[in-house]
C-alpha cells in the first residue's frame, strides 16, 4: 500500500526549516517545495491507495487513521 502524508506547503516549509541538508531545497526551501509539489502531485494522486491530510493534526492521530484505512479491522 501507498500512503500519501498530504501537507500544506507552508506546514513542509516549517518543517525543514532552513533546508540544511536538503539539497532540493537549498537557496529557497519554500519556492522548492511548491515547484516539487506541484511537479509530483498528480503522481502521488495517482499511486496513493490513501491519502491523510496531516496539516495540525497529532503524529498518533494520522498514525491511527493510515491503521483504520489499511489495517482490516482497526478503527471499524
Amino acid at each position: 500500500r501507498v500512503v500519501w502524508l498530504r501537507a500544506d506547503v507552508a506546514t513542509l516549509a516549517r518543517r525543514v526549516g532552513d533546508g540544511a541538508g536538503r539539497p532540493l531545497l537549498a537557496g529557497d526551501p519554500e519556492g522548492n517545495l511548491r515547484r516539487l509539489e506541484a511537479e509530483r502531485r498528480p503522481l502521488y494522486a495517482e499511486l496513493a491507495d490513501v491519502i491523510v491530510d496531516v496539516d495540525g493534526r497529532s503524529p498518533d492521530d494520522v498514525a491511527d487513521t493510515i491503521m483504520a484505512a489499511v489495517v482490516p479491522g482497526v478503527g471499524a
